[in-house]
């Protein structure tokens, strides 16, 4: 069951990825832009990040149980920090959708964050194959 788990985890994360890069590029470049679909992408996109986190410290406790070896502290490290700026990318958008007025600092906060994230989505995906192909 373990295994299966191994490969459900990046499938989810996969299309969690493909979330936040979709809206990473209708938000940025403002082509197919409709804040409605944005905003509802955006939310599946955080929501997946998160169960895809939670399930990724799930499947590295049980492993850790069973005796197998995944302990990969970039890729721990690297997690809890994306998830940080998740949050904050999260807050910043929560935030635009608020009160009108001067919001440059908030536009940048949240785009950069979000640009961010989508780099460190790529950093996950190569060291998550790296445990992946130690255990497969």
């Amino acid at each position: 069951m373990l295994k299966e788990l191994l490969l459900i985890h990046p499938l989810g994360q996969a299309a969690a990825f493909l979330f936040g890069a979709f809206n990473l590029v209708t938000g940025w470049t403002r082509k197919c832009f409709i804040l409605p679909l944005h905003i509802n992408l955006g939310v599946m996109f955080y929501v997946l990040t998160f169960i895809g986190a939670v399930m990724g410290g799930v499947i590295a406790r049980m492993a850790a149980n069973d005796g197998m070896n995944l302990a990969s502290p970039f890729h721990g490290f690297i997690a809890l920090f994306l998830l940080c700026i998740v949050i904050c990318a999260m807050v910043s958008g929560f935030f635009l959708l608020g009160k009108k007025g001067s919001r440059t600092w908030v536009h940048a906060m949240h785009r950069y964050c979000n640009l961010v994230v989508v780099v460190l989505f790529a950093v996950q995906a190569v060291s998550g194959l790296r445990v992946l192909v130690t255990v497969f």
